[in-house]
């Protein structure tokens, strides 16, 4: 081999090579790109057909062990991984379950409001506001609790899908001290069951019962007992119905005004007012003011008393009819 073979032969192995090297790492990044594509696409198509899945029947499993706090956190896993409106609605009622499983009924009530009804069918929209409303009720939120049952009644037109609210519809007005308005609905309520003749009389007769008017609590009212111990010391306790505090508290004040009369008799006059005087002003306004608590206890006491007591006949009307 001559001089210029070989010249030609190295020339074409210095070009070649660099090349080689560069086609090989185009081929590789090339492949990377494309598992890389491949990999994304899955990730694509993973949450709404198999992930979302997976996780519901994962949270389903712990709600079943009873581990709510875990399950609540996986069926909101669901929600996130799905664009399946239903199915998001669905882990949303799953994890309201857990959320009153653990009492905490606020955090339930403001879950469910997350639901987007576009598309729903009715049965899917009734509960998820049946379920709103329950957890209003269970956490004290009457006046959110009746705003999702007034939503039932209005939007939702199919009166065998939505009767089963009626009795809370009753047990919430009750509790709003609505007696005549929650006696029309579980009056409804009777006719939609449509119970045989004999017993649906005997359920009416019992609700004429419960609900007369006569017994309705006569609540006190703050500005007349407040009036009262004004112009007699103790009598707004006694109206209120805590005689023993109104008893405490006039003597309190006679004795300081005894006192008072005593020691100016002597002519302790400084001391007649400071300690006398002071003494009795300060049980006179102390128990004017400590009657906005005693009113209240009381008033929130007559409630509960004759709520629970309704509540108890309701549950047993539901039990009949």
């Amino acid at each position: 081999m001559n001089f210029s073979e070989r010249l030609t032969i190295i020339l074409c192995l210095i070009f070649i090579f660099p090349y080689a090297g560069y086609s090989t790492k185009a081929q590789s990044a090339d492949r990377t790109e494309q598992l890389g594509s491949a990999g994304h696409m899955m990730s694509i198509t993973m949450p709404d057909q198999l992930a979302g899945h997976s996780a519901m029947r994962l949270a389903d499993s712990l709600f079943e062990k009873s581990e709510y706090r875990i399950a609540s956190i996986e069926y909101e896993r669901v929600f996130f991984l799905t664009s399946d409106f239903a199915v998001k609605t669905e882990a949303l009622l799953r994890k309201a379950a857990c959320l009153k499983q653990m009492q905490q009924f606020r955090k339930a009530e403001q879950s469910l409001n997350r639901a987007n009804f576009a598309g729903l069918n009715d049965t899917l929209i009734y509960k998820v506001r049946f379920q709103s409303a329950l957890c209003a009720y269970l956490g004290g939120n009457f006046n959110n609790a009746e705003s999702q049952l007034i939503q039932i009644h209005y939007f939702l037109k199919d009166t065998i899908l939505t009767m089963p609210s009626l009795l809370l519809y009753v047990l919430v007005l009750n509790e709003l001290n609505r007696w005549d308005e929650a006696k029309e609905k579980i009056v409804k309520w009777i006719s939609l069951t449509d119970p045989p003749p004999a017993v649906k009389d005997s359920l009416l007769n019992i609700i004429s019962k419960i609900y007369h008017a006569d017994d309705y609590p006569k609540f006190k009212k703050l500005k007349n007992a407040q009036r009262l111990s004004s112009f007699l010391p103790g009598a707004g306790q006694l109206y209120a119905g805590y005689l023993g505090e109104g008893l405490a508290n006039v003597s309190l004040q006679l004795a300081a005004l005894a006192f008072t009369g005593y020691a100016f008799y002597f002519n302790y006059y400084i001391t007649a007012f400071i300690v006398g005087y002071g003494i009795f002003s300060k049980f006179y306004i102390g128990g004017i003011n400590r009657l906005e608590y005693l009113v209240n206890k009381k008033n929130y006491e007559l409630l509960r008393g004759f709520n629970d007591r309704l509540k108890g006949e309701i549950l047993k009307i539901m039990e009949n009819g």
